[in-house]
């Protein structure tokens, strides 16, 4: 059960990374506004870049991007798809962690 959660953990990485691409690349021509609140200005801060993450956390997973991409139906059919990605993988790795509990508990 751990190798198999493990696998998909990694399979998830690989899809989100894969699904990023097109993703930012519709973001760019579809939404060129919301892209810029993501691109790193010249001057960045630790304060920034975590302030950045948090909103495409927000963006992403609790599906915020439905409404801030209604007029941008490439950008948010990507995010969908990055949306099932991303929560697919954390299932997994809470999977993954309570496996790795079992597996420490039971008797050899």
């Amino acid at each position: 059960m751990v190798e198999t959660a493990f696998l998909i953990v990694v399979l998830t990485a690989l899809a989100k990374v894969a699904i990023s691409w097109p993703f930012v690349k519709a973001l760019r021509e579809e939404a060129p506004e919301l892209f810029s609140a993501f691109v790193k200005p010249r001057a960045t801060t630790l304060a920034w870049r975590r302030e950045a993450r948090r909103r495409y956390r927000r963006l992403i997973l609790f599906r915020e991007y439905r409404s801030a991409l209604a007029a941008c139906p490439k950008s948010r059919a990507w995010a969908s798809w990055l949306f099932l990605v991303h929560w697919v993988q954390l299932a997994t790795v809470a999977v993954f962690f309570v496996g790795l509990l079992v597996s420490g508990e039971a008797p050899s």
